[in-house]
Order: structure tokens, then C-alpha cells, then sequence
């Protein structure tokens, strides 16, 4: 693998960060949020400190020159997207939660019970891609030494 794969592979992650803060911007804008979108929020912190851990474990790589395995990039490449389109339809769900576009911004009850199920299946699908970042970055380790 060049070093360009290995650039490319850094601005995939940088994107995906990016994508994941403006998430948790999304869901911390709800005041009095249920636990359930609060859990949400939690597992979307978790995976932006993953995020941040792969992108610092690729830089020396990049600067060296050295090429991560396959299975490193393959992981990389099926995670990343999946990633950003998981967060993207958490920020679609956010706004149509949101009852005003005021300094009051609630959750409404009926909306809250009607998308509970929805939350939830996002929370998961954000807690398995934090066991594949995880999981990545512990493939990339044994790399550096």
C-alpha cells in the first residue's frame, strides 16, 4: 500500500470526526433529552475518542512511510462510511425531534415515544461501530513496534 492509500485513509477518519461532533452538537442541543438519546450521545463521544486514537495511530505510519495491513484498510474502509451514514440519519432524526427552533428546544412526548425504537437501534448500530474502531486500532498497534 502507498503512502497516498495511508493519506487517504487519515482523511476518511478526519471526516468521520467531523461528522460525529456535529452529531453530538445535534443531540446535546435537545434539552431534557430522554435517557435513551443521552445514551446515544455517550456512545457517539466514545467513538469520536476512538476516532481520534486511529487517526493518531496512523500519522506515525504516514510519516514513516510504513503500510498498514490490509485487513487494517479493508476494516478502515468498510467502517468509515458506514459511520458517517449512521450519524448522518442520527442528525435527520435529531431535527424532525425537535419541537421549536427556539431557545426552548424540548423533545416532544409523542414524537420522543414514537421514535423511541429508532434511537435505539442508532445507539446500537453506534456501539457496533465502536467495537470495529476499537478493533481496528488494536490491529494497527502491533504495527508501530
Amino acid at each position: 500500500m502507498d503512502p497516498l492509500t495511508i493519506i487517504a485513509s487519515a482523511v476518511g477518519i478526519s471526516r468521520s470526526v467531523t461528522t460525529v461532533a456535529e452529531g453530538i452538537r445535534w443531540i446535546t442541543s435537545l434539552k431534557n433529552a430522554p435517557l435513551e438519546f443521552l445514551d446515544l450521545h455517550n456512545e457517539l463521544e466514545t467513538v469520536q475518542g476512538y476516532l481520534d486514537v486511529l487517526r493518531r495511530t496512523l500519522e506515525p505510519l504516514q510519516e514513516n512511510a510504513q503500510e498498514p495491513t490490509a485487513l487494517v484498510l479493508t476494516q478502515i474502509a468498510t467502517c468509515l462510511p458506514t459511520l458517517n451514514d449512521d450519524v448522518t440519519q442520527i442528525q435527520q432524526l435529531s431535527a424532525s425531534l425537535l419541537a421549536h427552533w427556539d431557545d426552548r428546544k424540548r423533545v416532544r412526548k409523542i414524537n420522543w415515544r414514537r421514535h423511541q425504537d429508532i434511537v435505539a437501534i442508532h445507539r446500537d448500530r453506534i456501539r457496533r461501530r465502536r467495537v470495529d474502531l476499537a478493533q481496528t486500532v488494536a490491529l494497527l498497534q502491533p504495527a508501530q513496534g
